[in-house]
Parts: C-alpha cells; sequence; structure tokens
C-alpha cells in the first residue's frame, strides 16, 4: 500500500522469509516509514544504515553517492569539525565567518554518504 503513493521507496525481499531490505531517500525518509509503520501496529526491528552504490554503464566504475554539507560553528570548534570531516574523506568546498554578531565560522563539505553515517553524534561529542 504505501509504496503505490511513496515512489521514492523501495522494498525487496531477502534470502530470509521474514526481512525485507528497504531503500529511500535518506534518513528523514525512511524515520518518517518507520514511525508510520509503528503507528500502524507493525512491530519491526530496524539494521543500521547502508549506502547504495551503482555502476556506471559507460565506464564500469562504481559510484557513490555524495552529500553536499554545511556546518555553523563557533570559531573555537572549527578545527576539529574540520579534522572530522577530513577523517571521513570529505571534501572542504568552502570555509568562512557567519555575518551574524558572533563569531560563528561556516564550513562547506562535499563527503561520501558513507562519511554521514554517524556522523551527528560525532559532532555533539
Amino acid at each position: 500500500k504505501e509504496l503505490d503513493r511513496n515512489v521514492a521507496l523501495r522494498v525487496e525481499e531477502t534470502d530470509s522469509a521474514d526481512k525485507y531490505a528497504v531503500s529511500g531517500r535518506g534518513q528523514l525518509h525512511l524515520t518518517v516509514l518507520i514511525e508510520t509503520m509503528r503507528r500502524e501496529g507493525f512491530e519491526l526491528e530496524v539494521g543500521p544504515p547502508v549506502v547504495i552504490y551503482r555502476t556506471n554503464e559507460e565506464t564500469g566504475k562504481v559510484e557513490e553517492p555524495f552529500e553536499m554539507v554545511e556546518v555553523r560553528v563557533p570559531e573555537e570548534y572549527s578545527g576539529s569539525v574540520i579534522d572530522l570531516f577530513n577523517t571521513r574523506n570529505g571534501e572542504l568546498q568552502d570555509m568562512g565567518l557567519d555575518d551574524g554578531g558572533e563569531s560563528m565560522s561556516v564550513i562547506k563539505y562535499l563527503i561520501p554518504t558513507r562519511g554521514m553515517l554517524g556522523l551527528r553524534s560525532s559532532l555533539l561529542t
């Protein structure tokens, strides 16, 4: 039923009869789906997210998705944020100061989606 309304959702059967591989447009998309299913009375267990790679038909190379990330942090933490993104194979796109009254750094990175997994908790610590 959900597949008829949600065109970005993909559900595939696995080797196990009681497990399905569900693909969506990102963490928020899947979080909304999971919450909707729980409210409708479904009992489910969710595994860790996995990045979907694809093979380019023309070149034969495996490609992975990238995300453009913009982070605003106090200047004293900008070095730690830059180090964290660099260890996750991010590529610095732009860096500067925020126009507001506070001394905030604005850091823009292009980072592979696999580098985004678990990034929020690392940024908060």
